[in-house]
């Protein structure tokens, strides 16, 4: 006799083959994770038109011939494109997030996981990059509550990866710098509310800081991890804590959007400071250190030597400014993380899946 677990993935496997007979010539989704592992991006519009049902009754068909020796189809279910399936399902997923399907997001983040999960085990292996892009994208559209989720899923499953530490220490700085500005208080129960969002803001700012030193403490050469905990350190008034770890990136990076940024900081700590000579001496090297069109460097000199007084030198400097097309530079995206880390990480994701459906 035939185990009954057999019997009933055998049932499956012949109406799936029934399904496909039936619509001879119609694109899979077996065919649907191949076209996209071997990247035809169009492949995520086109399983919209798959139901609920159908991909978890593959799924269910998959993970019942992987756990059956003595099925034929074992071998078959071992070549299913897991990977490729998974980061179909997350290319939706943030797609939908950005129109704000946060339903069909969610459905289908978790059955992106439960693929990486039912695979082979060398799949399994990328799953640390899934969660590390999956936090990113929600870190980029500022979204920091989302982005917590899955840096601290990724932290649970991978507690020695600094990189979900700096992207939870992120997402804490997100939180703290969308904090409220500073307003006219006309009442006291104005008052008594800007002083908890001030709490709220240092406490996350607290937060932010304790992780990037989880993180240095893991990997003590990150250079992410220093500059973020640098600029943090400034904010919560620690500022000799702040220059040590702002000259490390200075010492350590010789060139560079992060050189760029520790240099614009340690300007930005004096300018905190008070030392206004100190802070344009910095903001004239940060720009230097800027690459061209980079404009954040720029607006700090030129606010600074207003204040001391050198306005015609300033005013030189925003003409300038204003002459030229307007660029992004790393400061720009600076609040929504490392944004260069979650490209490199996607573009390895979809290397693999390629190299997996072959």
């Amino acid at each position: 006799m035939r185990p009954r677990r057999w019997r009933a993935a055998a049932a499956i496997a012949a109406l799936l083959t029934a399904c496909a007979a039936a619509t001879a010539g119609a694109e899979t989704y077996r065919d649907l994770a191949l076209a996209y592992a071997r990247g035809d991006l169009d492949a995520v519009d086109r399983l919209s038109s798959r139901s609920r049902t159908e991909v978890r009754t593959e799924l269910k068909w998959l993970r019942e011939m992987r756990a059956c020796a003595q099925c034929g189809e074992r071998e078959l279910a071992d070549r299913f494109p897991f990977l490729g399936a998974a980061l179909l399902h997350t290319d939706r997923a943030l797609r939908d997030d950005e129109t704000g399907d946060t339903g069909s997001r969610d459905f289908h983040l978790g059955f992106a996981l439960e693929l990486l999960e039912a695979g082979p085990a060398e799949g399994q292996r990328w799953e640390p990059a899934w969660f590390l892009v999956v936090g990113h994208h929600f870190l980029r559209y500022v979204e920091p509550p989302e982005a917590h989720r899955y840096f601290r899923a990724g932290l649970s499953r991978f507690p020695t990866d600094a990189r979900f530490r700096i992207g939870e220490g992120a997402a804490f700085e997100q939180e703290a710098r969308l904090a409220p500005p500073p307003d006219f208080l006309y009442s006291e129960t104005a008052v008594r509310r800007r002083l908890g969002d001030l709490a709220e803001r240092h406490a996350a700012l607290a937060r932010a800081e304790a992780e990037f030193r989880r993180a240095i403490e893991v990997v003590p050469e990150s250079a992410e991890a220093r500059l973020r905990r640098g600029r943090v350190l400034i904010d919560l008034e620690r500022r000799d804590e702040a220059a040590r770890e702002l000259s490390w990136v200075m010492d350590h990076v010789p060139s560079g959007d992060l050189r760029a940024l520790a240099t614009l900081f340690r300007g930005l700590a004096e300018d905190k400071a008070g030392r206004l000579e100190a802070a344009a001496r910095w903001y004239r090297e940060a720009r230097t250190a800027s690459p061209p069109g980079s404009r954040a460097a720029a607006v700090a000199l030129a606010h600074a030597l207003d204040r001391l007084g050198s306005t015609a030198e300033a005013q030189a400097l925003v003409d300038e400014l204003l002459a030229r097309p307007a660029e992004r530079d790393r400061f720009d995206t600076y609040i929504t993380g490392p944004a260069d880390e979650m490209e490199t990480l996607v573009a390895e994701l979809r290397a693999a899946a390629r190299e997996a459906a072959r």
